[in-house]
């Protein structure tokens, strides 16, 4: 009994630490979500927009796009190296490839502003810096594709 309740404070709190959205307006505020180690072993989360556009280029600042519009197949996230904010991850990125070795690399998990999809990958590979972008080989997990503008936010799962 006390583990069941310790999962169910545990999917609350989870659940609350979101973005939310503003009463006085139509438009949705992100926070800046800073996700502590912990059971799920997520580190930190970091807010994008998703692009449905398929090509390997920057996808622009703040956004993030997959190489395929089939979820299935997608085999490579490219990720702007601005957030939704506009402020520069790059440091963040390169410290993935370097706690994480030549195996156990983790996961990439995508998470919908309001927790409705949940976009989960295997890390298959090191990461390429694409010059102003970063582009992660993955392996499709679970999930099902995004809607264009979509505001998601990136978790380096565990491994990272």
């Amino acid at each position: 009994m006390k583990r069941i309740l310790t999962i169910l404070i545990f999917l609350l709190v989870g659940a609350t630490s979101f973005a939310q959205k503003d009463k006085n307006t139509d438009k949705e505020k992100t926070q800046d979500n800073k996700i502590t180690p912990g059971a799920s072993g997520v580190k930190r989360s970091i807010g994008y927009k998703f692009s449905s556009i398929s090509e390997d280029k920057d996808p622009g600042d703040g956004i993030f796009r997959y190489n395929n519009v089939n979820v299935t197949s997608v085999s490579w996230i490219y990720i702007d190296k601005n957030d939704i904010k506009g402020e520069d991850q790059t440091n963040w990125y390169k410290t993935w490839n370097e706690t994480t070795g030549a195996t156990g690399r983790g996961q990439l998990v995508l998470v919908a502003l309001r927790g409705d999809n949940v976009n989960v990958f295997n890390i298959t590979d090191v990461f390429i810096d694409g010059n102003g972008y970063w582009k992660f080989p993955v392996k499709y997990v679970s999930g099902k594709l995004p809607v264009n503008d979509s505001v998601y936010f990136s978790h380096c799962g565990s491994g990272c």
